[in-house]
């Protein structure tokens, strides 16, 4: 599914009492939409600056919610800074066993 279309799925519902208004979006669908609100860049992707726009309103009034932001987004550049992981040996020898095997 392309990931414009699910994260207006996900979107749905995710406002206060049902609601379609911007202003009621809950801290629940900020921390739900976290990750994929770091990877939107509303000047080049028109398809999801509504939604952008939607996060970034709740985040102006909700110190609590940018406090999260803040720190997903500390987490996610802490991460991207971790050498690639190696499976060992091993295990590379086990998964190949396997499925030379089927």
């Amino acid at each position: 599914m392309d990931k414009k279309l699910s994260l207006w799925k996900r979107l749905t519902g995710l406002f206060r009492g049902g609601r379609t208004q911007p202003a009621e979006l809950t801290c629940a669908a900020v921390r739900e939409l976290g990750s994929d609100y770091l990877e939107l860049d509303p000047r080049t992707d028109s398809a999801n600056s509504t939604l952008f726009e939607i996060v970034r309103r709740h985040l102006e009034a909700c110190s609590a919610c940018r406090l999260f932001l803040e720190g997903l987004r500390r987490t996610v550049s802490m991460l991207t800074q971790l050498p690639p992981a190696q499976a060992p040996d091993s295990l590379r020898k086990q998964i190949l066993n396997r499925t030379t095997k089927s």
